[in-house]
């Protein structure tokens, strides 16, 4: 599903821009007379620090800047939640309650979002938020995949719920078989999802490998299974589940 909800707002006036850091960014982000910061003063930090990392331009001051604002708008807002209701409406286990979102945060940016001025939406630029949403008495975790393109605007994939350091096409393979082994325990059931992934460990380095387990809801019945990751040296993931 694409969702083109942004429009450009015509040219936008060049501007001075001086190198900003990390201290910056969150010194600016402080409320006035107050302590802590404003929401995604850490994200403002981190694509900094992505930017920093890429060729030097013009607008990269500009890229941060605009990237944070529009996590802060109320139509990305609308087209996230809209997403993660949706599908939870349609996970199990089945809840007739009321949903509510009780909190949203910018997980990783694995591409920093690029901006074009005649365009409030970035034209390239990959990043994971997570949404929790309360559910019948209980809290659930839905990793939002978001990629913009220049072609395509900007587009949002909610993968499995949970947290997982698989990557969104790694997960949907996973999830196949994950799914086919919890079959397994009651061939007859006709309402079967991933309800939830845990890390065993959540200090590994880049490369090593590491141990999730993916909860399944099988017509009332909780069928985990214990997927292992071992990264290869020339790149991808090889991974086995149990």
């Amino acid at each position: 599903m694409i969702n083109d909800v942004f429009v450009g707002a015509g040219p936008r006036p060049a501007r001075r821009t001086r190198r900003v850091t990390c201290v910056d960014a969150l010194r600016a982000a402080r409320p006035p007379g107050g302590s802590g910061t404003r929401p995604y003063a850490a994200a403002l930090c981190f694509i900094l620090a992505m930017l920093a990392l890429q060729p030097a331009a013009a607008q990269t001051q500009q890229d941060a800047d605009r990237f944070i604002k529009l996590l802060q708008s109320y139509d990305y807002e609308k087209l996230i939640g809209s997403k993660v209701l949706e599908t939870d409406q349609q996970m199990s286990p089945p809840c007739q309650g009321e949903r509510k979102i009780e909190g949203r945060q910018l997980v990783t940016v694995t591409e920093a979002p690029q901006f074009i001025a005649t365009r409030d939406v970035p034209v390239a630029g990959r990043w994971l938020e997570r949404v929790t949403v309360s559910r019948c008495g209980k809290n659930v975790r839905h990793n939002v995949f978001l990629q913009a393109t220049r072609v395509r605007g900007l587009h949002a994939v909610v993968g499995f719920p949970g947290e997982s350091r698989a990557d969104l096409d790694l997960q949907f393979q996973i999830g196949k078989q994950v799914v086919a082994n919890a079959r397994r325990t009651n061939a007859g059931c006709k309402r079967l999802d991933i309800i939830d992934i845990a890390l065993r460990e959540r200090n590994i380095p880049p490369g090593q490998p590491w141990t999730e387990f993916w909860t399944s809801w099988v017509c009332g019945t909780l069928v985990t299974s214990e997927v292992r990751y071992a990264p290869k040296t020339g790149g991808g993931i090889e991974y086995r589940v149990r």
